[in-house]
């Protein structure tokens, strides 16, 4: 896979980054920046994309197999030749004593399969699809980075709301307590009303306490999943946008039954398994290659000429008798291919189970946005209303706590209906592949 004008930039982007987290601060991170960076710093994606790279590579020394072998020799051997060379004299021929021969040899030799039952080209068909494969698993892993980080981004978010909503609500009960007190002076309620107001400042103090907690929390999480040192203070810019395009179930099924990687690695593997087949099956045929040679050989001595030549040929090779080898490859070969088909079809229900809960969550999320923010709406106009007649003593003071306290709920419920939301929407895209 080449690196693309975008990685280049996000690598720079990253490492400006980098820079302002020496400060152990980055002010204005977005939802996108904070996907960048987490897949640009993500170790699992860096050894998935490590697979994916040693899958070309067994590619291409697969097909290494099907192009022509060129290669260049050159010997040099020294020798003790016992016979010696014949030798012809008035007196008869005889064989002259043992001497020392130096022989050099070079040449080119060229070697090309012709035919093997496509053997090697089935094998090259199967490492193909096998990185086809990896491909789809690196980029659904890409995906799955995408949504932990907009599952994290989204309840790093909605953890600050929460810390608000606790620091309303206390300032609230201080309120309330304080008009209590005010009552009390004017003789208009009860000493009792006091030790009433006083009980929910203790407990909006708690809560705040929970809620700042929790928010320190979920920025360590976001910071871990960016790869950031946990201590790292992030500030981040809202999308707090609900105008998401969600389509119909049948258009979400679609989108994911044609954009799922798990799918796609499925359907690769299921192709590199017929493959594999056709590589056992090919191993039942002869096989055709033809070489040629041309060299030189020069024995470096008077008595022995050198001599230059070419050679071509052809070989054929049919295995007779392998132990069964080959009738097991074929065996394995169709058992791997129908393990592979169920396992794809298997994929296609759970991808289908999958995109039916998201849409069925998402869908349902977005309507307890709407009524959590009326009934939120209708809480605060009742504490005003009974704040008004606490005020003149025409109402207690339990009454008041009480529709404050609803207020709270409806208040963190908006919020909390929210980060269901925008975690359901993330989760849906998740299931179609986007």
């Amino acid at each position: 896979m080449k690196m693309s004008k975008i990685a280049l930039l996000l690598f720079i982007f990253v490492l400006g980054l980098r820079c302002w987290g020496a400060d152990e601060k980055i002010d204005g991170l977005t939802l996108q920046d904070a996907i960048h960076i987490a897949i640009a710093q993500n170790l699992s994606l860096k050894a998935a994309l490590a697979d994916v790279k040693i899958g070309e590579a067994q590619t291409t020394e697969a097909n290494s197999g099907l192009l022509p072998n060129l290669s260049v020799s050159y010997s040099a051997i020294r020798e003790l030749n016992p016979a010696g060379p014949t030798i012809q004299s008035s007196f008869g021929i005889f064989k002259s004593f043992p001497y020392l021969l130096n022989t050099y040899k070079d040449g080119v030799t060229l070697n090309q399969l012709i035919f093997d039952g496509a053997h090697t080209e089935s094998l090259v068909k199967q490492a193909h699809f096998r990185t086809e494969s990896l491909e789809a698993q690196y980029r659904g892993l890409i995906h799955q980075i995408t949504f932990n980080v907009s599952q994290g981004f989204y309840a790093l978010i909605e953890a600050r709301r929460l810390v608000r909503v606790a620091e309303d609500s206390l300032k609230n009960a201080q309120v309330h307590l304080r008009l209590a007190e005010a009552n009390y002076k004017a003789g208009i309620a009860a000493k009792a009303d006091v030790t009433f107001a006083e009980v929910p400042v203790a407990s909006a103090t708690l809560d705040l306490t929970r809620a700042k907690e929790t928010a320190l929390t979920s920025e360590a999480t976001l910071d871990r999943t960016l790869s950031f040192d946990v201590n790292t203070k992030l500030e981040l810019q809202d999308p707090s946008s609900y105008d998401e395009v969600i389509p119909s179930e049948k258009d979400a099924q679609v989108f994911a039954l044609r954009d799922r990687e798990e799918i796609k690695s499925s359907k690769s593997q299921v192709e590199a398994a017929r493959a594999q087949l056709g590589a056992a099956k090919g191993s039942a045929w002869p096989v055709i290659s033809a070489f040629a040679n041309y060299g030189y050989t020069d024995y470096m001595t008077n008595a022995i000429p050198g001599n230059l030549g070419w050679t071509v040929g052809g070989q054929i090779t049919l295995s007779l008798f392998d132990g069964n080898l080959q009738s097991a490859q074929v065996h394995e070969g169709a058992a791997t291919v129908e393990k592979n088909v169920a396992l794809l079809d298997s994929a296609v229900q759970d991808v289908l189970l999958d995109v039916k809960q998201a849409y069925l969550r998402v869908t349902s999320a977005k309507q307890a946005v709407v009524e959590a923010e009326v009934e939120a709406e209708k809480a605060k106009t009742n504490v005003d209303t009974v704040s008004g007649q606490y005020k003149v003593g025409v109402v207690p003071i339990l009454n008041l706590i009480d529709a404050e306290t609803a207020n709270t709920q409806a208040q963190t419920r908006v919020v909390t209906t929210e980060l269901d939301y925008h975690t359901a929407f993330a989760r849906l895209n998740l299931a179609m592949g986007r």
